[in-house]
């Protein structure tokens, strides 16, 4: 066999608690996975890994870095321990064996090595193999919250770690107990003197600990969020915090949380006070570190203009952040800034990516000239809607395929919205700002689909639609042309989230990309749009027509 002909292939292996980082269970799944693929005669191409995160989590980097190689075609076989160490989530596990199949990448793990687990005649077996996994998580996590509810009520420590400056003693022992932690409370003391006396910004003072080597509990490097976390912690001064707190506006919004019922009731046990000895603060000291933070101009609550910019967030580079508008001091117009190139709020990479920025009004209006042009143009956007029309309703399995798929879409973003509402209220607050990202992204989604379901039903139904439909993006064209030169930025914004917009850059010189596409979709929205024009009662509903503009 030459070497062209020998297949590529890859492992995957995850740990769902920090505390399993370091142990041997990485290390155990590395060993089969590299063993079978040696085995199996097979060329090893790399690992993705996740460490200390939930099966069920979707967004687990590792995760979406197997799913995008095979993708690219970079290996033909993918290896895991156990499913559960793939996923944890039936519909997401179901999605991706799906997709593997269709890339022509196999699957395998410890129980049948030599059966390919995401083919079409194990499909059946999958299936349940991944149900057993989620209902296992599902366990798992309800006997964990009612044995630390069963310690909380006989005076013990509950589990998991106490406030940052506390640590547990005895942690072997079936009874440990927080006391003071030395190394902690130093770091402490100098976030103190920075914050208090030297009035650093939380952004510089991570910059210090960082090239100290101070590593953070977790063993990332420090940000600014966990620093605003962790000198906001009242337990500081008073050497008491709540466990199961329901209360989402109390002094213990940082505590471990409950779950609660509809009543707003927690599900579990009520709300309990647990002991802290010593704490390393009096309670004006506290006080002047509040005072200090509040100082801090990124605390206010107003938000500076240029942090609206109509494609912040839109506009990702090659990296693959997200860009967000901004201004900078010295510089007399507005920039685009890469995520990836900021010095706070990046704790799992110590790099920056490099990302340049980009010129906020000359993106801007690049971009906006792409799309007003399509928007105004009836034969540019009827040539879409024809090509539309034909991937989607020219026949009839063709339309009912893809009717099957947006059913199967419909319930897994049902699905995700309910587990993620299950777990908001067992979350802290920095994770609470994400998961309701998450549950509004889900819910925008669902009506795109469920919106795209009825027109498809209709265009089955009722084949004059077509033809109408066509009409009324030429009349949406006409109506556009005399609005779309007039409008400001907030008005671009709008048009903006109704399209979808997303825009790629990359090869930037000289603050402009030189290469630059537009990806987006018509909306049905549009149509009653108060900056294109309100629809004339004879208009219908516009197809979801993707487009890509601007492509160099």
């Amino acid at each position: 066999m030459t070497n062209e002909q020998v297949k590529k292939a890859a492992f995957y292996s995850r740990v769902s608690t920090a505390d399993q980082v370091e142990g041997t269970s990485l290390d155990t799944q590395k060993a089969w996975c590299l063993a079978q693929i040696n085995k199996m005669g097979l060329e090893f191409f790399g690992e993705c890994s996740d460490k200390g995160l939930s099966g069920a989590d979707e967004t687990r980097p590792g995760w979406q870095l197997l799913l995008a190689d095979a993708r690219s075609g970079k290996f033909e076989a993918v290896f895991v321990y156990d499913l559960d160490r793939f996923t944890r989530d039936m519909l997401h596990g179901l999605q991706a064996t799906r997709e593997l199949r269709s890339l022509g990448v196999s699957l395998h793990d410890a129980k049948d090595p030599n059966s390919d687990a995401a083919s079409d005649s194990s499909q059946l077996m999958t299936g349940f193999r991944l149900l057993i996994a989620e209902e296992e998580r599902r366990k798992i996590k309800e006997r964990t919250v009612r044995g630390q509810r069963a310690k909380l009520e006989a005076g013990l420590w509950p589990g998991g770690k106490p406030s940052f400056g506390w640590k547990l003693e005895g942690i072997r022992t079936r009874n440990p107990f927080p006391v003071a932690d030395e190394s902690e409370r130093e770091t402490l003391g100098l976030l103190y003197n920075w914050l208090v006396r030297e009035r650093k910004t939380t952004g510089e003072m991570c910059d210090l600990l960082n090239a100290a080597g101070i590593k953070s509990r977790t063993g990332l490097r420090w940000s600014h969020a966990v620093l605003r976390r962790i000198l906001s912690n009242p337990a500081l001064w008073r050497g008491w915090f709540v466990w199961g707190s329901p209360n989402q506006g109390s002094l213990d919004a940082r505590s471990h949380k409950t779950k609660i019922d509809r009543d707003g009731k927690p599900i579990y046990g009520n709300p309990k006070q647990i002991a802290l000895p010593d704490p390393p603060f009096t309670e004006s000291e506290f006080d002047a570190m509040q005072r200090a933070l509040s100082a801090h101009p990124r605390a206010q609550s107003l938000q500076r203009p240029s942090v609206t910019r109509p494609l912040s967030g839109k506009v990702f580079g090659e990296c693959g952040k997200h860009y967000t508008g901004t201004s900078i001091t010295g510089k007399d117009y507005d920039v685009y800034r890469c995520t990836g190139n900021r010095h706070r709020g990046n704790e799992r990479s110590p790099e920056r990516c490099g990302c340049s920025q980009v010129n906020a009004q000359k993106l801007e209006t690049r971009v906006w000239d792409e799309v007003s042009s399509l928007l105004s143009d009836p034969k540019k956007l009827q040539d879409l809607a024809k090509e539309w029309l034909q991937m989607t309703g020219a026949e009839d399995n063709s339309s009912a395929n893809e009717l099957h798929r947006l059913e199967l879409q419909e319930t897994k973003l049902l699905r995700a919205i309910s587990l993620v509402q299950d777990d908001y209220y067992l979350a802290d607050v920095s994770e609470q700002e994400q998961m309701l990202g998450r549950i509004e992204k889900y819910r925008a989604d669902l009506s795109a689909v469920t919106n795209r379901k009825t027109l498809l039903d209709s265009y089955r139904a009722d084949a004059n639609l077509q033809t109408r439909q066509l009409e009324s993006l030429a009349d949406l064209a006409q109506r556009a042309k005399h609005r779309l030169s007039h409008l400001d930025l907030s008005e671009q914004r709008e048009v903006f989230e109704l399209l979808g917009v997303r825009v790629v850059i990359s090869q930037v010189v000289d603050s402009e990309p030189a290469n630059l596409t537009i990806f987006g979709r018509i909306d049905e929205r549009l149509a009653n749009s108060t900056q294109i024009g309100s629809a004339s009662e004879n208009t219908f509903s516009y197809p979801e027509v993707s487009f890509v503009l601007g492509e160099k």
